[in-house]
């Protein structure tokens, strides 16, 4: 960034604070950061006149990062654009833990097998593989979109080799049903941050604006839905011993736990704070404020806790 681009910085950061811009839930306002990401966004022809249009739009509720191209999650920046699910930092903890679940399996004759169901840009996978190259991932998603950006963000992100297997589906209660050419086996990390809200939960503004507010409520309004799906293993797809790590809200735990008990499963739950007491701070998880997200840890045969 310029001296001359540094001193917009103070006025767009002034114009985002006044507007009052709707956050996701959890999130942080930091107007001084999003101001620089806007002005060094700015087209390089006209500065002046390509920050005004990005400025607005962000007033209206625009994504920051559909303005920006780009998202950060622990520490990369992933590719983002409008249609593609935007990482919210409380996903952060859904990567860490599924990077602790590989953990578990790790040290057999196989390579660790990791499942993801919607990908969305790749986040949660890519920071997996970055983390834990020898692990073999799947993935699979809605949108075309997506499966391109999950496949660029780890070809930008992950050293090679790895191995990022990715499939698309059609229909939300087809996440489980799109792996017909080359089917994963001896899944041992199901990992997912699934569409987990009854319609009768609010969502925040900004999640109202993205224009993808549709793909946080379940199927049949069971907020469940995706465990029941994953429990039943009609593919066989899973590993006996196996772990399910489940980004989810705090008021549908009990829930979700009498569905995994119910099934012969064992689980945990984990926020930030019992993340942090039980393996130290990340420096890559960015700051949140308190909110209803949770990861669930589920585990059968001879998988073990993470706490």
């Amino acid at each position: 960034m310029t001296e001359g681009t540094q001193d917009l910085v103070a006025p767009v950061a002034a114009r985002l604070r006044a507007a009052k811009i709707g956050l996701r839930a959890g999130e942080i306002a930091d107007w001084d950061r999003e101001a620089a990401l806007l002005v060094a966004s700015a087209s390089a022809d006209d500065p002046a006149r390509g920050l005004d249009r990005l400025v607005a739009d962000r007033v209206r509720g625009v994504p920051l990062g559909y303005l920006t191209g780009a998202e950060t999650f622990l520490g990369d920046d992933f590719a983002v654009e409008p249609g593609v699910i935007i990482p919210h930092p409380a996903t952060e903890l859904l990567a860490l833990l599924a990077v602790r679940a590989v953990d578990l399996y790790a040290g057999g004759e196989a390579r660790p097998g990791l499942l993801e169901v919607g990908v969305g840009s790749g986040a949660v996978a890519v920071s997996v593989l970055k983390r834990r190259p020898a692990v073999e991932a799947h993935g699979s998603e809605l949108s075309a979109a997506a499966l391109r950006l999950t496949r660029d963000n780890a070809a930008r992100l992950v050293p090679a080799p790895y191995t990022l297997k990715l499939y698309q589906c059609y229909f939300t209660d087809e996440l489980f049903a799109p792996f017909t050419a080359d089917p994963p086996r001896n899944v041992q990390v199901v990992v997912s941050n699934p569409p987990y809200l009854a319609d009768t939960d609010q969502l925040s503004e900004a999640t109202r604006k993205s224009g993808l507010a549709h793909l946080s409520y379940s199927p049949d309004n069971d907020p469940s839905w995706f465990l029941r799906q994953v429990t039943a293993d009609p593919e066989g797809y899973l590993a006996p011993s196996c772990s399910i790590v489940m980004e989810c809200a705090e008021w549908y735990f009990t829930d979700h736990e009498k569905v995994l008990t119910e099934a012969g499963w064992q689980v945990e739950l984990f926020d930030r704070q019992k993340y942090v007491s039980v393996f130290g701070a990340s420096p890559d998880m960015r700051p949140m404020r308190p909110s209803g997200h949770r990861v669930l840890h589920a585990w059968r045969g001879e998988g073990r806790p993470l706490a």
